[in-house]
């Protein structure tokens, strides 16, 4: 099992490295554009950064995303806990914790405002992750995940209450961060959960995207 499982990563570096490493690149670049322009490293963090952190999950999953095995998924027999649960919580949590990491040289955040950094992208990847799994398709699982992300940043949070991602960072005055953190917190597993749930009954939800 360990073996399987080392031999898995590998193969994943292998194929999928400009995905895993993008989102890392771009917080290098955050980290250092901060020596320089504050503002310039604080947007590279929230409008380039923070999107592309879905990119480590579409290169775990983009097997049952991809046009050309997808239908192979549908019969081929798949350990679901560890395909659609533990790799890709896994990654969301590593992930998360390097974006939080990367702002605390940037800006003097509160300790509340890093854990709510924390909790939204750890939502955000699980939301992706979720659509992909339930779609079966790479360009739902990043288009409505941005599309979500982007309707936040851009209305400051209208009507979507706590589950607006940017609340750390751009408060919106209907909802408080605190609630937000719990409100995602609990979302982000319930998705994980349900993404198990749709990939062990992938044949009987089955949408030709």
């Amino acid at each position: 099992m360990v073996k399987q499982e080392i031999m898995y990563w590998q193969y994943l570096w292998k194929t999928q490295y400009i995905l895993l490493l993008l989102p890392l690149f771009f917080m290098a670049c955050s980290i250092m554009a901060a020596q320089y322009n504050a503002d310039l490293s604080i947007n590279l963090l929230l409008f380039v950064t923070f999107p592309v952190l879905i990119f480590p999950m579409i290169a775990t999953l983009y097997q049952i995303g991809s046009l050309h095995h997808k239908e192979l998924l549908l019969t081929y027999p798949l350990n679901v806990v560890l395909f659609g649960w533990i790799r890709p919580v896994l990654l969301s949590l590593i992930y998360s914790l390097c974006f939080t990491a990367s702002l605390m040289p940037i800006k003097n955040y509160a300790n509340e405002e890093l854990v709510g950094a924390y909790t939204a992208a750890v939502l955000y990847m699980n939301l992706a992750s979720f659509i992909l799994i339930l779609f079966k398709n790479i360009g739902m699982g990043i288009a409505l995940p941005l599309a979500f992300l982007f309707y936040g940043m851009f209305t400051t949070g209208s009507g979507i209450s706590s589950f607006y991602l940017m609340q750390w960072s751009r408060p919106s005055p209907d909802t408080t961060l605190e609630d937000c953190i719990i409100t995602q917190g609990f979302t982000a597993i319930i998705l994980s959960l349900a993404a198990v749930y749709c990939l062990k009954s992938r044949n009987k939800y089955h949408w030709n995207i």
